[in-house]
């Protein structure tokens, strides 16, 4: 969040209006080449001893993995084949419930254009709103199904404000 700092966080030095943009820039390219060297090192992963269940590698290191496969969006591909991974886990509870969500989530999102569980949001008039959903009248007990909180308090956690258009 270097590109919205302000002079509350004065160990970070403040950027100008026009440093912010190439920041972000910058930002974004090096995130990108992170994300793509790390879906290339969790596919060969994957491929050679599945997927990195709670009981083999812990319950941090699965949750680790699973981010890694979250942010591979360059690879929808991987993605929706992790997900098919995991599914059968989750009943046995060797992936975390919560992890299967949002990258169902992000995953339907694309292939269909609807979500289950409204993980993903996005800034609407200022205000943060769920994306497409399947079935809103379901939304909380599909939640709470998997453990996530309610939505309203979700949107609690996002440190940034929506722009106000």
């Amino acid at each position: 969040s270097w590109a919205q700092v302000t002079e509350q966080e004065p160990r970070i030095p403040l950027l100008t209006d026009q440093q912010r943009p190439v920041f972000s820039m910058l930002n974004s390219m090096e995130a990108a080449r992170l994300d793509r060297a790390n879906t290339k090192w969790l596919k060969k992963v994957v491929a050679e001893n599945g997927w990195p269940t709670k009981s083999v590698v812990g319950e941090d290191a699965s949750h680790k993995s699973w981010l890694l496969a979250q942010h591979a969006d360059h690879d929808p591909v991987f993605q929706l084949d992790v997900l098919r991974l995991m599914e059968p886990l989750v009943e046995v509870e060797e992936v975390s419930k919560r992890d299967y969500a949002y990258l169902y989530d992000r995953v339907m999102l694309k292939l269909v254009g609807t979500q289950r569980y409204a993980t993903q949001v996005t800034c609407e008039k200022g205000k943060r709103v769920w994306q497409p959903l399947e079935n809103s009248e379901q939304l909380a007990a599909l939640r709470a199904s998997i453990g996530l909180e309610p939505f309203e308090e979700y949107l609690t956690w996002f440190s940034t404000p929506c722009p106000v258009e």
